[in-house]
Parts: structure tokens; C-alpha cells; sequence
């Protein structure tokens, strides 16, 4: 699988070619201005679609939704974006010989529209591996008590469970024994070494625009003090803005994590360059508590002073962009689709999806692992989307899929690749669904 790491839109649009639909005015831009003045220039030409895949991620949800009517032969789709090949992997042979496998080779042909396929062999199907997924991590204490508990995945490419186990615990051994036991050899024992810095309980290593004001965006630059911001100093980015069941009121977001980084308390603030972007409260106090999830590594921030708000866009570009996008729906991460995160310090990152199934024990909770290393401490919580392309109802107008967690730590095949959490599952753990127009 090709690394289609990430890279900025504004070498992209230094240069706009006037031939290109994907390149033009943001067609929003006039509608956001009215909301928020300065969020875009409606003369400066951008890339609708960030990832350049809008259409190619189309196609492979219409292969998914074919082979999802063959569920025992489908072994998992692979986007090698180099070759623009998707790798249609199908258990049993794919030589000729079966007939079940070669009819569902023609659905995946009948719905790939043009696109190239090429057929893989595997032995398991993608249903088998992501029920054995989910009943191995989350009973680790279980099946393997006494031992320190393990993060993993599963491995689309490789299509098999892998068990990721800290070589420094003392238990290595055991662990190798205990998966041995199992007797499985749809199950892989990884052992790795961990970063320095790797906290005790876990190997996704947490991380941590510029010049903002109310109504607040996501993808905002945030700190938990009033220093001035720079393109290089942001300790968070501020996550999708939500709206809360049955209460109906609006917060903005980051990352769970980044809520130790201000120190304890029954309330902390984060900040824009020097003002108040939005506060969490424990609640103690007698406030109402604003609501947050360790397990979804998101906190919810009520807007301060509280005649301030939160809108329904998000700031899409480089690290120090004036350029925000509204929101219009969300879609559940799979296998092979290109993405983006819009990070305060990495700015713009277009990778592809890895596997949908991470298990990240430390918040016992799946991430979504991807294949770029882009990102740093500063993107904690910052917005992982796709664009609409110029085609498209809304074009330019963002797609929400989760909200950015960190790294994978320490040494081995995944070590330093980028996870975050679906905004799937971070609406059903907050009660909250994203602020929309």
C-alpha cells in the first residue's frame, strides 16, 4: 500500500488552472461571509475536493456496497492510490476456478465504473476478522488475565487480527504463549518497543487557525493560555462543533487528552490567540457539567462568555488558512477512502484509510489507523474529513469523519502512523450530533 502522505493545497493553488472545475471560488463563500466576516475570499479560486478523491472514494463505496452482498468472500478492499488500482481481496481462489468467487468478481466489475480492480486471494473474510476483532480486545481481561493489556487491529492488507504487545512489561513471553493458545491462525502476536515518552497504559501516543472569533469554527487553533498564536504553537485544534440532544445547545470540541494539559480543575479554558475559545466544567462547582468522553477522546467546550457561539463550518488549509467550509453530513470511515485532517500544526494532511478497527486499549475504545505519519502534538482534536467535488451538490462543502486522536508509539510495522476517532461513534458516547447549516 502506497503512503499518500500529507501535503498542502497551497502549492495547489498557486498556480490555478482555469481549465481544472476542481479549482475555483469557494461557491459557500458568499453565504459564510454573511455568518462570519473575513472566513473566505470569495474571488480566491480553492480545491473543492482536498483529497482528489472525491469521485475515486464514490466508486469505492458502490465496490463495498456490491461485495457486501457476498459477505463470506469478501476479504476487504485496498486503495493503492499510486497505481489508482483497487485491490478487490476474496476468499478462495481467483483464478477461474470458482464459480461463487467469480460471480463476485462481477459484481465488484459491474459497480467499479471504469476504475481498474485487481483481484487478491486471501483467506479470511473481512466479517470473520472484524467479529473476532471485537470479541478478542475488549475481553482481554478475560482471556488474558494477569497480563498487560494490548492494543492491535485489524490488518486489511495483512487479513489477520494482530495483537500489539509492549516488550518491556515483563510478560512478552506470556503473551506469545497466550496467543499461541488460542490456536488461531487468524490471530498474529507483534512485540514492540516503546517511545520513551509512551504513557504505561497504551501505544497511541496523544497529541496536542490562528486569529478566530464568535461564532467559533472547528479546526480553530487552540491553547490553554492567552500566549499569541503562531503557525507553529497551537497545543490543540478545536473538533467539529456539536449540538447536544435534547438540551439543543451548541459547543465546540477537541481532544479529550487535551483537557491534562490545563493543569486539573473544575474548569479550564482554552483560547484563540488570547481569547476565550470555549471552557469545560467539571460540574462541581454547580455548574452543569459539560459533557466529555475518555473513551471517544472528545470533550465537548461550552461557549464563553455565553452570549458567544459556535458555527457550522470548519477552517480547511494550512496552518495559519483563512479559509472555512461549512459542514453538511457525515459518512462512517472504510478501508482504502482518502481523507484529510486540517490540523493547526501540520495544516492540511490527505492520507488514505488503513483499517477502520484499531484497538486503542488505553481508551478501550477502536480508532481508525491511517497511512501518513503527518501529525504532530498540536493536532489533538482537529477535524478528519473528505470535500465535495465540483460535481456535487454542495461543492467544496466538508464531510465529517472523526476528530484526530495521535500516533501510534514505540517501534514495529505501525509505529508513528496517525489515528483518530469516527464522529459516529463520538455523537453516540457525547449524545450529540454535528452542528450543521
Amino acid at each position: 500500500m502506497t503512503d499518500t502522505s500529507g501535503r498542502s493545497i497551497r502549492a495547489a493553488q498557486a498556480n490555478p488552472t482555469p481549465a481544472d472545475p476542481n479549482l475555483a471560488p469557494y461557491p459557500g463563500c458568499a453565504e459564510l461571509l454573511r455568518i462570519k466576516p473575513g472566513s473566505c475570499d470569495p474571488d480566491q479560486p480553492v480545491k473543492l475536493d482536498v483529497t482528489g478523491a472525491d469521485d475515486v472514494n464514490a466508486q469505492i463505496d458502490r465496490v463495498q456496497a456490491a461485495l457486501d452482498k457476498v459477505p463470506l468472500l469478501d476479504g476487504g478492499l485496498l486503495w493503492e492510490a499510486a497505481r489508482k488500482v483497487i485491490v478487490v481481496q476474496l476468499v478462495g481462489p481467483v483464478d477461474g476456478s470458482s464459480a461463487a468467487v467469480e460471480q463476485a468478481k462481477a459484481l465488484a466489475r459491474a459497480a467499479a465504473n471504469g476504475l481498474t480492480l485487481e483481484f487478491r486471494s486471501v483467506k479470511y473474510s473481512r466479517a470473520e476478522l472484524e467479529q473476532l476483532s471485537d470479541r478478542l480486545f475488549p475481553t482481554q481481561k478475560q482471556w488474558a488475565a494477569g497480563l498487560t493489556e494490548a492494543d492491535g487491529l485489524w490488518d486489511p492488507e495483512m487479513n489477520r487480527v494482530v495483537f500489539l504487545v509492549r516488550n518491556d512489561s515483563g510478560d512478552t513471553q506470556a503473551w506469545a504463549d497466550r496467543i499461541k493458545a488460542l490456536n488461531d491462525d487468524r490471530v498474529v502476536f507483534e512485540p514492540y518497543t516503546p517511545a520513551l515518552d509512551q504513557p504505561a497504559d497504551g501505544i497511541v501516543k496523544p497529541q496536542s487557525r490562528i486569529h478566530d472569533s464568535a461564532p467559533w469554527f472547528g479546526g480553530d487553533w487552540l491553547a490553554l493560555s492567552t500566549v499569541a498564536a503562531t503557525t507553529t504553537n497551537a497545543k490543540c485544534t478545536s473538533g467539529f462543533n456539536w449540538r447536544r440532544w435534547g438540551s439543543g445547545e451548541f459547543f465546540g470540541s477537541t481532544a479529550n487528552h487535551c483537557l491534562e494539559l490545563g493543569g486539573g480543575g473544575d474548569q479550564i479554558y482554552f483560547y484563540n490567540d488570547g481569547r476565550v475559545f470555549g471552557m469545560w466544567d467539571s460540574g462541581e462547582s454547580g455548574n452543569t457539567a459539560v459533557p466529555h468522553s475518555a473513551a471517544a477522546d472528545t470533550t465537548l467546550l461550552r461557549s464563553f462568555p455565553y452570549e458567544s457561539s459556535f458555527g457550522p463550518s470548519v477552517f480547511v488549509g494550512d496552518q495559519g488558512t483563512t479559509t472555512a467550509r461549512f459542514v453538511r453530513g457525515v459518512a462512517a470511515p472504510a478501508v482504502g477512502a482518502t481523507v484529510a485532517m486540517s490540523g493547526a500544526k501540520s495544516g492540511l494532511v490527505v492520507s488514505t484509510i488503513r483499517s477502520t478497527k484499531f484497538w486503542d486499549e488505553s481508551i478501550e475504545a477502536y480508532v481508525v489507523l491511517t497511512w501518513t505519519k503527518n501529525c504532530m502534538t498540536g493536532d489533538s482534536g482537529a477535524p478528519w474529513l473528505t470535500t465535495m467535488g465540483p460535481n456535487d451538490a454542495y461543492p467544496g462543502d466538508v464531510i465529517a469523519l472523526g476528530q484526530h486522536r495521535g500516533q501510534v508509539g514505540g517501534s514495529g510495522t505501525y509505529a508513528g502512523y496517525c489515528v483518530w476517532a469516527p464522529v459516529t461513534y463520538i455523537s453516540s458516547k457525547l449524545q450529540a450530533s454535528l452542528l450543521l447549516p
